[in-house]
């Protein structure tokens, strides 16, 4: 059974990991807005210098989290991109390693192999249009080897003509 990826397929999966992890920052900056809120006021209401710095302690923790957030989000899309990004380099390199070297076979004259099956399906054309190749160079090869035969038969079939006509012609200005 083919198997294909597609570079299509891939870059949605990037592009899916990205729009989630941003829904998941707007979130949590809105979030972060509502604490702001609810501090402001329970600083207004707070007349203690103790109950001031706990709510700044607070402030200051909800920071440090949703900064350990934010770098998360980033480093998930990088790393997701990175290994998409990789896996799908290594898949169309090893295809077209595999198109190179069934184009160097061909060259060789080798015109009855089969093209192994391309992971990727954007590739699906280029393989198409080599085994059409390989066809036609097969026929033109076969039609040029009748020729060469047919050419050879003809250059005898002159040559036995000529010398059976050059004695006959001897024999004719006898007559």
């Amino acid at each position: 059974m083919k198997r294909t990826h597609s570079l299509l397929n891939a870059l949605t999966t990037i592009t899916v990991i990205t729009i989630i992890s941003l829904v998941c920052v707007w979130g949590a900056r809105r979030y972060e807005r509502v604490l702001d809120e609810q501090r402001a006021e329970r600083l207004r209401t707070t007349r203690s210098a103790e109950g001031r710095l706990e709510i700044e302690a607070e402030r200051q923790r909800t920071v440090m989290v949703l900064d350990a957030f934010y770098i998360w989000v980033v480093t998930l899309i990088l790393g997701s991109a990175s290994v998409l990004t990789w896996r799908l380099h290594r898949g169309i390199r090893r295809d077209l390693t595999t198109l190179i070297t069934a184009f160097e076979r061909t060259g060789e004259g080798d015109f009855r192999q089969s093209l192994p099956i391309l992971n990727f399906s954007e590739l699906d054309p280029l393989g198409a249009a080599f085994i059409h190749m390989e066809r036609d160079l097969a026929e033109t090869q076969g039609k040029l080897l009748l020729k060469n035969r047919l050419e050879a038969v003809g250059s005898m079939a002159a040559g036995i003509a000529h010398e059976l006509c050059n004695p006959l012609g001897g024999i004719q200005g006898y007559a």
